[in-house]
């Protein structure tokens, strides 16, 4: 059975030691002090629990009133829940305060884009180069 739970430090750390493949390279390093400034954010965070072990964590931190960009750290693990972490996902987007809500998706991850299109994200341009192993990353943004 899972649970969501308000995100805290160790499940950061416990999902950046599990990363699925696409996303291990899209950040420098998940450590104390990283895991500490995704809470810190504005906005909303939560973890994926299953039998106490954390799968999963996202949030969308706010940059201003009606902006705000979304992040998720997904392991494997987590692909066995994924329909129903879709549509709690989905659900959160849908009922968010922002206008304008972002994400970057690796270029070369074709299931991340193919998720980012089914939450209503749609592509606003590439960023070459950006993340610290030299890959593109695709703007999507969801525009209420």
């Amino acid at each position: 059975m899972i649970a969501l739970e308000k995100l805290d430090v160790w499940h950061v750390l416990e999902v950046g030691a599990k990363l699925q493949t696409m996303q291990l390279t899209t950040v420098h390093e998940i450590d104390e002090a990283y895991a500490r400034t995704l809470i810190a954010n504005t906005g909303v965070a939560w973890a994926v629990v299953e039998d106490g072990a954390a799968i999963a964590c996202g949030g969308i931190a706010e940059a201003w009133a009606d902006r705000a960009i979304a992040w998720s750290m997904i392991t494997p693990r987590a692909f066995q829940h994924f329909r129903h972490l879709h549509r709690v996902v989905k659900r959160v987007f849908d009922e968010s305060p922002w206008a304008r809500i972002e994400i970057d998706v690796r270029a070369d991850h074709a299931a991340g884009r193919r998720w980012a299109e089914h939450l209503g994200f749609t592509i606003e341009g590439i960023r070459r180069k950006y993340t610290p192993d030299g890959a593109d990353m695709i703007l999507y943004a969801r525009v209420k």
